[in-house]
């Protein structure tokens, strides 16, 4: 599976909440299909999620400035690189560790308009 780096964090963090209709049963499949063996390519740019996101225009995030820099800091945290291949368990133990348990999730996604609900599941 192809994911962007901010999405590790959305995944973890998703709780049914999407764009519109389309959007939520394609990110439900999305975090269905994810299992702890589950082979991740570190994808630039829109990636499998974006797939059925309403921003996705042409292959383009209209929120490309705010999500590549989420993106840059959720590598850089993680001391990971586009195209790196790892296992799903791998990468969001490593988001667990590296960025919610030390609330560098705030300094990175403090400016998404999901902050609010994933916030709340952040303190878990």
């Amino acid at each position: 599976m192809n994911i962007r780096p901010h999405h590790f964090l959305c995944v973890q963090n998703y709780a049914g909440h999407g764009y519109d209709k389309n959007f939520t049963e394609h990110m439900d499949g999305i975090v269905s299909a994810l299992s702890h063996e589950t082979d991740i390519v570190i994808q630039e740019g829109c990636d499998d999620i974006c797939a059925g996101c309403p921003n996705n225009i042409d292959g383009v995030c209209a929120s490309a400035e705010k999500v590549d820099r989420m993106d840059g800091e959720v590598l850089e945290a993680l001391g990971l690189g586009y195209g790196n291949k790892k296992k799903w368990n791998e990468i969001r133990q490593s988001a667990i560790d590296r960025i919610f348990t030390t609330r560098l999730f705030d300094k990175i996604c403090h400016d998404c308009q999901w902050y609010g609900i994933c916030e709340h599941i952040t303190e878990r």
